[in-house]
Formats: C-alpha cells, sequence, structure tokens
C-alpha cells in the first residue's frame, strides 16, 4: 500500500517595495525544494506593506521535531494559514482593480520616457524591458480579475455538505491523521453501527475548523444548519453521574449535562480513571455519539433522492418484477423516500429491501393508499421487536394510563388542523417515564413505550422530545416470538 504523503508548510515575508529581495527568497526556498503555495500582500504592524509567502513540500518523516516548519494537515477543512490570506471576493476584486489601474499609469510613465529624446540607449533598453514585463503582469491582472468576477467560484459555494463537524482549534487534533485521527475513525465506527443495525448508511463527513467556537467547543451541522452543539474536555473522559454511584463529587471533576439526554455527566481526569468500574466515553467518542443521534434524527434531511434510487437498484438486481409492478404508478420516489426515511427515525430496520418491496406490492392492489406507512411497520413487527429486544428476546414496556390515552386520543380526534396537548400533562407523564426507567434498572436500548396503534406515531414524536432513545410501538405490532414485561405505568 501506498503511504500518504503528508506536506509542511513554511511562511515567509519580504517587503513589496523590494523586488530583488523577492527574487532572492523564492529563488532560496525553490533550491530547498519548496514550491510557492500562495502570496498575499498584507500591511505589516509598522504600516509598510509586504508579501505573505506561503511555501509547501512534501515532508520529511525523518526531520527534526524542531525544525522551524509548520506541519499542518490537509484535509476538508482549510490549514490555519490558508485562513488567514483567504480574501473577500469583493476586496479581492477592489485590489485587483486598484493593482490594474497602477500598473496602467507605470506603463503610460514609461511611455512618455520613450517617447521623450534625452534618454539615451542603454536607458531606452531598460525602459523596453520594465515595459514588456508591465504588460505581461497587466495581462495577468487582467486574468485574476476574470476569475473573481466570474460567477462560477460563488456556484460552488451551492455544494451543501449533508454533514458537517465544526471543530474549535484546541480539538482539531481529533482529525489529525498525524495524531490517530480518533475522531474520524470513530465517525466510521458509526457508520457501520447503523448501517448493520438499521440499513443506513450516512454519507461522508466534512470536519472544518472553527474559530469562532470556545476552546473544547464543536458543532454538528446538517446542510450548513446548526443541529447540535456541545462541549468537551481533552485528556478528560465522560462518565453518566448515575452510573458512578457516588455520594460525593471528587474536587477534579468537571460537572456538565448531556446535550442530548440532559442527564448529568462528569468529567473526569484520564489519569483518575482507572478507579471507577464504568466505561465512559472519551471526547471523540462523546462527539461520535452525539452525531449518530443527529444522523438518525435528521435522516428526512440527509436521506435524499440518490441514496432511495440505491435501494431501488438493490431491490431490481433481485427482483425487476418488484420494482417494475410498484413504481412509479403505485408509489412514487419521493413516496418510498418518505417511508424509508420515517422507518429510519422510528429506528427501524430497513436493511431487507426486498422483504420491504414485496410488503408495498402486498398493499399495492388497495384502492386507495390510507396509512400505507401503518401497514408497512405493521409487516415489520418481527424486524421491529427484533431491533428492541435484549439477547433474551426479552422487551420490556411502559404503557400509559387510560386518561392519558383518552387525552391524547382526543386531541387526535379534534377537527383542528393542529395537534394541541398541553405542556404540564405532558411533563408529568415523561418526569413519570423517567421514574420508572430509573427505578427499573434496564437499558433503554431494550426499553419501549407501548400504546394502541391509532396514536402511536403521535406519541413516538412527544417521546422524541424528551427521551430520544426511547422507542414507541403498538400494541398490535407486538409479536409473539418475543417475550414483554410491562415495568410500568405512566
Amino acid at each position: 500500500m501506498f503511504k500518504d504523503a503528508r506536506q509542511e508548510y513554511s511562511v515567509k515575508t519580504c517587503p513589496t517595495s523590494d523586488a530583488e529581495a523577492l527574487e532572492g527568497l523564492l529563488n532560496s526556498m525553490s533550491e530547498e525544494g519548496w514550491d510557492l503555495y500562495t502570496m498575499s500582500e498584507a500591511e505589516a504592524k509598522n504600516g509598510q506593506y509586504v508579501y505573505n509567502c506561503i511555501f509547501m513540500r512534501e515532508a520529511d518523516d525523518e526531520k527534526s521535531e524542531d525544525d522551524e516548519v509548520c506541519h499542518i494537515d490537509v484535509g476538508d477543512f482549510r490549514s490555519k494559514m490558508e485562513k488567514i490570506f483567504q480574501k473577500d471576493p469583493y476586496l479581492e476584486c477592489r485590489e485587483i482593480q486598484s493593482k490594474i489601474k497602477q500598473k496602467r499609469e507605470r506603463i503610460a510613465e514609461i511611455k512618455a520616457c520613450l517617447d521623450s529624446t534625452v534618454i539615451d540607449d542603454s536607458d531606452r533598453a531598460a525602459l523596453n524591458e520594465e515595459i514588456n514585463r508591465a504588460l505581461g503582469e497587466l495581462e495577468t491582472l487582467k486574468g485574476l480579475l476574470v476569475d473573481v468576477i466570474s460567477p462560477d467560484k460563488f456556484y460552488e459555494k451551492l455544494d451543501i455538505k449533508k454533514l458537517t463537524i465544526l471543530l474549535s482549534e484546541e480539538i482539531i487534533e481529533l482529525v489529525n491523521p498525524d495524531n490517530n485521527a480518533e475522531l474520524i475513525s470513530q465517525s466510521v465506527k458509526v457508520r457501520q453501527e447503523l448501517s448493520d443495525k438499521l440499513g443506513y448508511v450516512i454519507p461522508a463527513i466534512q470536519f472544518k475548523t472553527d474559530d469562532t467556537l470556545e476552546a473544547g467547543q464543536y458543532k454538528i451541522n446538517v446542510r450548513d444548519i446548526t443541529t447540535l452543539e456541545g462541549q468537551i474536555y481533552p485528556e478528560y473522559k465522560m462518565f453518566y453521574k448515575k452510573d458512578l454511584d457516588l455520594s460525593k463529587k471528587p474536587s477534579y471533576v468537571i460537572e456538565d449535562e448531556d446535550i442530548i439526554s440532559g442527564e448529568k455527566v462528569w468529567w473526569i481526569p484520564l489519569d483518575k480513571t482507572e478507579k471507577y468500574w464504568a466505561k465512559g466515553l472519551l471526547p471523540h467518542e462523546v462527539i461520535a455519539q452525539n452525531m449518530k443521534y443527529v444522523a438518525r434524527r435528521y435522516v428526512d434531511d440527509i436521506f435524499d433522492y440518490n441514496d432511495v434510487n440505491k435501494f431501488i437498484e438493490i431491490a431490481a438486481e433481485k427482483n425487476i418484477y418488484l420494482v417494475e409492478n410498484i413504481m412509479p404508478d403505485f408509489l412514487s420516489v419521493g413516496e418510498l423516500r418518505y417511508i424509508l426515511a420515517t422507518l429510519i427515525r422510528e429506528n427501524v430496520p430497513v436493511k431487507d429491501v426486498i422483504f420491504i418491496f414485496e410488503k408495498i406490492n402486498d398493499f399495492s392492489d388497495d384502492a386507495v393508499k390510507d396509512d400505507l406507512f401503518g401497514k408497512i411497520r405493521m409487516s415489520l413487527s418481527r424486524q421491529i421487536c427484533a431491533s428492541i429486544a435484549d439477547e433474551n428476546r426479552n422487551i420490556y414496556g411502559i404503557t400509559l394510563d387510560a386518561a392519558t390515552v383518552a387525552k391524547i386520543q382526543k386531541a387526535l380526534d379534534s377537527e383542528e388542523s393542529t395537534v394541541t396537548i398541553k405542556g404540564g400533562f405532558l411533563k408529568k407523564t415523561f418526569r413519570n417515564i423517567e421514574n420508572i426507567l430509573k427505578t427499573s434498572h434496564v437499558d433503554i436500548e431494550n426499553t419501549a413505550v407501548i400504546v394502541p396503534l391509532e396514536i402511536r406515531q403521535i406519541v413516538f414524536h412527544i417521546v422524541e422530545q424528551f427521551i430520544p432513545n426511547l422507542s414507541v410501538i403498538a400494541n398490535q405490532e407486538l409479536s409473539s416470538e418475543f417475550n414483554v414485561e410491562i415495568i410500568g405505568e405512566a
């Protein structure tokens, strides 16, 4: 296998007024194997203008760490130096226009001198050489101006990434290949977990620095919109307070709150964690865990028509009849996208693509498509139960009392265009659910709220806001192959 080349960068400055010094710098760096990466004019502290030159070459792995070279990982995020010299298109346009004006004025001056009869032949030769050089530089500037004013570069910005993780400069090392890139490998693990469990393949993740973030902060964006912000502490490990079972907080603990569940967490220095039996999460694992939640919670924004087409292609390879019989006469691509995305969001596996297409085909003779999604869920009851049950095929259920069910049902039966349920009533219900989960000591992954079929989906959307990792299943979706133990009523 080939080893990826690591690049190293060196920043040099030179006065803009000293052409010989600039030429000498470029020549000396070239002799040492450096290529000019970028050059930008900037104002120095003393008010003079200088050229900031960034040189680049392939890194020598045997080079001493003491060498005065900036080593920067160049991935999907911009290097710190590149950001320093990044220019606003408007300002860059104004700067080039100013340089073009200055260059034209200088050319006019040279022409005036050449038209004079008082200069000797040696001066005339020098002026001819300078005007030729100036004309070439003018053409270069004109070319740069064409590039700057072109709308093409703005179209490049329309290619929005589905998933982006922004990291403060203090934690960007989590994605540095020279430092094991722990967050990158952890994100691959998340993709594998979601693929294995749900058949949901999340897209490539873009990692970028954001110098507006405080130390240790990060953001997870879906299509350039922030969905979640959090804080990690390098050289610490995060533990859920309930897992530690300690009555007194040690002095070295940083208290915080899990941004998804709202549970109390303690950040403990790595050198202090050996005494704790609980596993805990390293900083990169915390970010990856939250990314996993975002990928499923916002699947409707991430799972697009290209993803749907891949499912269609898989089904067509196995049984082209199914696809042709269903699409597009009975089911549009948009409707199929809704079904698959909603199943994923509700934590229902879509790995068995052929089975899902077969079930859709079973309902294709129906005169109407009323509650097609509900019918498909009913057909997937075994898969739904299997995704919740533990290794002994046990599902721990929480039911809602009759009064709660009646209130939700009444709200659904209302002729109003929106469903209105009082917040105080909901908080009390979910406080009861949280207490049941705490006292029963069962794994939330193997627990579900069990409700009547007609209110299942609305209850899911409510539960998702309060307890994101808790499943909601209808009574009719419980398969006899699994054992259901009711652990409480809310």
